[in-house]
Protein backbone atom coordinates (compact mmCIF):
# COMPACT_ATOMS: atom_id res chain seq x y z
CA UNK A 1 0.00 0.00 0.00
CA UNK A 2 1.50 3.42 -1.17
CA UNK A 3 1.65 6.15 1.26
CA UNK A 4 -0.92 8.22 -1.23
CA UNK A 5 -2.91 5.31 -1.17
CA UNK A 6 -3.39 5.11 2.94
CA UNK A 7 -4.51 8.33 2.95
CA UNK A 8 -8.37 7.21 1.61
CA UNK A 9 -8.51 5.75 5.71
CA UNK A 10 -8.13 8.62 7.50
CA UNK A 11 -10.08 11.30 5.08
CA UNK A 12 -13.32 11.71 7.47
CA UNK A 13 -16.71 13.18 4.99
CA UNK A 14 -16.06 14.43 1.68
CA UNK A 15 -17.22 12.99 -1.32
CA UNK A 16 -14.74 10.22 -3.29
CA UNK A 17 -14.56 12.63 -6.28
CA UNK A 18 -12.84 15.52 -3.81
CA UNK A 19 -10.75 12.46 -2.12
CA UNK A 20 -9.46 11.83 -5.31
CA UNK A 21 -9.08 15.72 -6.15
CA UNK A 22 -6.64 15.86 -3.13
CA UNK A 23 -4.91 12.72 -3.89
CA UNK A 24 -4.09 14.07 -7.32
CA UNK A 25 -3.41 17.22 -5.89
CA UNK A 26 -0.48 15.52 -3.34
CA UNK A 27 0.68 13.60 -6.27
CA UNK A 28 1.27 16.48 -8.35
CA UNK A 29 2.86 18.63 -5.58
CA UNK A 30 5.14 15.74 -4.40
CA UNK A 31 6.42 15.71 -8.25
CA UNK A 32 7.15 19.06 -8.04
CA UNK A 33 9.04 18.99 -4.97
CA UNK A 34 10.86 16.16 -6.13
CA UNK A 35 11.76 18.15 -9.25
CA UNK A 36 12.47 20.88 -7.70
CA UNK A 37 15.11 19.14 -4.99
CA UNK A 38 17.04 16.90 -8.01
CA UNK A 39 17.33 20.92 -9.95
CA UNK A 40 19.13 22.44 -6.52
CA UNK A 41 21.21 19.08 -6.57
CA UNK A 42 22.23 19.29 -9.99
CA UNK A 43 23.25 22.62 -10.06
CA UNK A 44 24.77 22.18 -6.68
CA UNK A 45 22.43 25.24 -5.16
CA UNK A 46 22.73 25.67 -1.33
CA UNK A 47 22.14 28.68 1.27
CA UNK A 48 25.55 27.78 2.99
CA UNK A 49 27.67 30.81 3.54
CA UNK A 50 30.68 29.21 3.71
CA UNK A 51 32.09 31.45 1.02
CA UNK A 52 31.98 34.93 3.24
CA UNK A 53 35.18 36.80 3.10
CA UNK A 54 37.09 36.00 6.53
CA UNK A 55 37.10 32.39 5.29
CA UNK A 56 39.15 32.86 2.31
CA UNK A 57 42.63 32.34 1.83
CA UNK A 58 42.43 35.97 -0.46
CA UNK A 59 38.81 37.85 0.69
CA UNK A 60 39.52 40.14 -2.35
CA UNK A 61 39.00 37.38 -4.32
CA UNK A 62 35.60 36.15 -4.89
CA UNK A 63 34.81 32.68 -3.22
CA UNK A 64 34.48 30.36 -6.51
CA UNK A 65 31.66 28.90 -8.02
CA UNK A 66 28.54 31.12 -8.76
CA UNK A 67 27.07 33.24 -5.36
CA UNK A 68 24.12 35.51 -5.96
CA UNK A 69 24.02 38.56 -3.84
CA UNK A 70 26.64 38.47 -0.64
CA UNK A 71 27.68 35.53 1.80
CA UNK A 72 25.63 36.20 5.03
CA UNK A 73 27.66 35.95 8.13
CA UNK A 74 25.12 36.03 10.69
CA UNK A 75 25.21 32.27 10.85
CA UNK A 76 28.57 31.74 12.42
CA UNK A 77 28.03 28.15 13.37
CA UNK A 78 26.83 27.50 9.98
CA UNK A 79 29.97 27.99 8.42
CA UNK A 80 32.23 27.09 11.35
CA UNK A 81 30.72 24.01 12.12
CA UNK A 82 27.67 22.75 9.69
CA UNK A 83 29.38 23.11 6.25
CA UNK A 84 33.24 22.18 7.24
CA UNK A 85 31.17 19.34 8.72
CA UNK A 86 29.43 18.15 5.57
CA UNK A 87 32.89 18.96 3.25
CA UNK A 88 35.28 17.25 5.88
CA UNK A 89 32.80 14.27 5.36
CA UNK A 90 33.18 14.12 1.72
CA UNK A 91 36.90 14.56 1.55
CA UNK A 92 37.50 12.16 4.08
CA UNK A 93 34.53 9.88 2.80
CA UNK A 94 33.01 9.20 5.98
CA UNK A 95 36.18 8.46 8.23
CA UNK A 96 36.82 10.43 10.97
CA UNK A 97 37.64 14.21 10.50
CA UNK A 98 40.70 15.17 12.15
CA UNK A 99 40.09 19.47 11.77
CA UNK A 100 40.05 22.00 14.24
CA UNK A 101 37.24 24.14 12.14
CA UNK A 102 34.53 21.23 13.19
CA UNK A 103 34.03 17.95 15.66
CA UNK A 104 36.99 15.37 15.71
CA UNK A 105 35.01 12.60 14.93
CA UNK A 106 31.26 11.55 13.21
CA UNK A 107 30.16 9.53 16.32
CA UNK A 108 30.00 13.34 18.17
CA UNK A 109 27.20 14.18 15.43
CA UNK A 110 26.05 10.80 14.31
CA UNK A 111 26.59 7.69 14.54
CA UNK A 112 29.47 5.25 12.93
CA UNK A 113 27.72 4.26 9.16
CA UNK A 114 28.95 0.56 9.41
CA UNK A 115 25.54 -0.60 8.77
CA UNK A 116 22.51 -0.18 6.59
CA UNK A 117 20.51 0.76 9.88
CA UNK A 118 22.98 3.76 9.90
CA UNK A 119 22.96 4.82 6.54
CA UNK A 120 18.92 4.81 6.86
CA UNK A 121 18.57 6.67 9.58
CA UNK A 122 21.55 9.33 8.33
CA UNK A 123 20.58 9.29 4.59
CA UNK A 124 21.67 13.11 4.45
CA UNK A 125 25.68 11.89 5.93
CA UNK A 126 25.40 9.12 3.79
CA UNK A 127 24.83 10.64 0.60
CA UNK A 128 28.18 12.76 1.64
CA UNK A 129 30.21 9.89 2.30
CA UNK A 130 29.67 7.65 -0.71
CA UNK A 131 31.94 8.28 -3.64
CA UNK A 132 35.27 10.37 -2.27
CA UNK A 133 35.27 14.00 -3.60
CA UNK A 134 33.26 12.68 -7.03
CA UNK A 135 30.55 15.52 -7.71
CA UNK A 136 31.32 17.30 -4.35
CA UNK A 137 29.09 20.04 -4.81
CA UNK A 138 26.14 18.44 -5.90
CA UNK A 139 26.43 15.76 -2.92
CA UNK A 140 27.25 18.64 -1.08
CA UNK A 141 23.44 20.45 -2.35
CA UNK A 142 21.81 16.86 -1.82
CA UNK A 143 22.43 16.83 2.20
CA UNK A 144 21.68 20.16 2.31
CA UNK A 145 18.25 20.25 1.04
CA UNK A 146 17.30 16.69 2.35
CA UNK A 147 15.55 17.88 5.20
CA UNK A 148 13.67 20.90 3.57
CA UNK A 149 12.53 19.13 0.89
CA UNK A 150 11.23 16.14 3.50
CA UNK A 151 9.36 18.92 5.30
CA UNK A 152 7.80 20.36 2.14
CA UNK A 153 6.57 17.28 0.66
CA UNK A 154 5.61 15.15 3.61
CA UNK A 155 4.18 18.31 5.74
CA UNK A 156 0.61 18.04 3.17
CA UNK A 157 0.67 14.11 3.33
CA UNK A 158 1.16 13.90 7.35
CA UNK A 159 -2.25 16.25 7.33
CA UNK A 160 -4.13 14.64 4.74
CA UNK A 161 -3.73 11.69 7.20
CA UNK A 162 -5.20 13.40 9.72
CA UNK A 163 -8.12 14.65 7.80
CA UNK A 164 -6.61 18.50 6.44
CA UNK A 165 -6.82 19.11 2.79
CA UNK A 166 -3.86 19.98 0.59
CA UNK A 167 -5.36 23.45 0.21
CA UNK A 168 -4.64 23.95 4.00
CA UNK A 169 -1.57 21.21 4.57
CA UNK A 170 1.04 22.64 0.94
CA UNK A 171 1.10 26.38 2.74
CA UNK A 172 1.06 25.08 6.01
CA UNK A 173 4.12 23.18 4.52
CA UNK A 174 5.33 26.60 2.80
CA UNK A 175 5.06 28.95 5.88
CA UNK A 176 7.39 26.51 7.83
CA UNK A 177 10.20 26.24 5.32
CA UNK A 178 10.58 30.23 4.73
CA UNK A 179 9.14 31.75 8.17
CA UNK A 180 12.22 33.96 8.76
CA UNK A 181 13.56 31.60 12.17
CA UNK A 182 13.65 29.27 9.84
CA UNK A 183 15.80 30.53 7.42
CA UNK A 184 17.66 32.63 10.25
CA UNK A 185 18.96 29.30 11.70
CA UNK A 186 20.18 27.77 8.50
CA UNK A 187 17.27 25.13 8.09
CA UNK A 188 18.66 23.71 11.47
CA UNK A 189 15.23 23.62 13.07
CA UNK A 190 13.50 22.24 9.61
CA UNK A 191 16.28 19.12 9.74
CA UNK A 192 14.86 17.87 13.56
CA UNK A 193 11.13 18.52 11.98
CA UNK A 194 11.89 16.38 9.03
CA UNK A 195 12.48 12.92 10.57
CA UNK A 196 9.91 13.47 13.08
CA UNK A 197 7.73 14.08 9.86
CA UNK A 198 9.00 11.01 7.53
CA UNK A 199 8.22 8.77 11.25
CA UNK A 200 4.61 9.91 11.41
CA UNK A 201 3.90 9.54 7.73
CA UNK A 202 4.95 6.02 8.02
CA UNK A 203 3.41 5.20 11.23
CA UNK A 204 0.23 6.23 9.98
CA UNK A 205 0.97 3.98 6.45
CA UNK A 206 1.93 1.13 9.16
CA UNK A 207 -1.75 1.42 11.45
CA UNK A 208 -3.76 1.85 8.10
CA UNK A 209 -1.90 -1.33 7.04
CA UNK A 210 -2.42 -3.22 9.92
CA UNK A 211 -6.53 -1.67 10.03
CA UNK A 212 -6.60 -3.28 6.48
CA UNK A 213 -5.39 -6.61 7.46
CA UNK A 214 -7.37 -6.82 10.28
Amino acid sequence: MSVLSGIRHFYVGGSAAGRGRQLRALRVWGTLVVAGYLLLVVTGVTTSSIGIGGLLDDPAEPAPGLIVGHADAIRSDEFLRSSPWRIGQIVSAGGELPTPLTYPDTTLVTAGLRGGFTSAIYPDVRVLSVGGETLAAQRFAASWWIPVALVIGLIPVWLAQLGVGPRIGIPTALLLVLSPVAIWWSWGAISVLAWAVLAAVLLGVAVTRARTRW
